[in-house]
């Protein structure tokens, strides 16, 4: 991640940067999923905001811009000052829980939460980021519909976006 400025707004931005020329079409078509299901997170007090994607072919890059989170992760916020109150694990929880809510809402599931992936305002308040391994609930029902049709009836061990189950 890159620390940028908007010169429309003057707003610090996060910005990642994919080297697309390395990327196999399997990947870029994973990231922009991923973009998309972000965009569709829209605008949630409790989700880091993503700004834009900006493609340039002839540079070989891919620029994700995303909300800035002055504190980082929390999982670093916690290396750097030990364990937390239960008070503020409570809080903290109580936020993602609010993010999680309104995904949920918008049919779009995280499936990757842990520290890491909760990025910390500097004002304390978390939010989820990176959608990595996200997906629409729809996408979900659907290939679980079709694999009650299918021969194996299921029993393959492959969860459904073709990656083997964790044992």
């Amino acid at each position: 991640m890159r620390l940028a400025l908007r010169r429309e707004t003057r707003q610090r931005v996060a910005v990642k940067v994919l080297d697309t020329e390395r990327m196999s079409a399997w990947a870029m078509r994973q990231y922009e999923s991923e973009c998309q299901l972000w965009a569709l997170a829209g605008e949630h007090e409790h989700i880091v905001r993503y700004v834009d994607a900006v493609h340039c072919p002839a540079e070989g890059r891919l620029y994700a811009v995303l909300e800035y989170m002055e504190n980082g992760s929390l999982a670093g916020v916690r290396k750097r000052f030990g364990t937390f109150s239960e008070a503020l694990c409570a809080i903290y929880m109580g936020q993602v829980l609010s993010g999680l809510r309104y995904l949920h809402a918008q049919g779009v599931l995280h499936r990757d939460i842990k520290g890491a992936n909760i990025l910390v305002t500097k004002d304390g308040h978390a939010k989820l980021a990176d959608f990595g391994v996200a997906v629409r609930l729809e996408t979900l029902e659907r290939a679980a519909g079709e694999d009650r049709e299918s021969p194996r009836g299921g029993a393959g061990g492959d969860d459904v976006d073709g990656r083997a189950a964790a044992g």
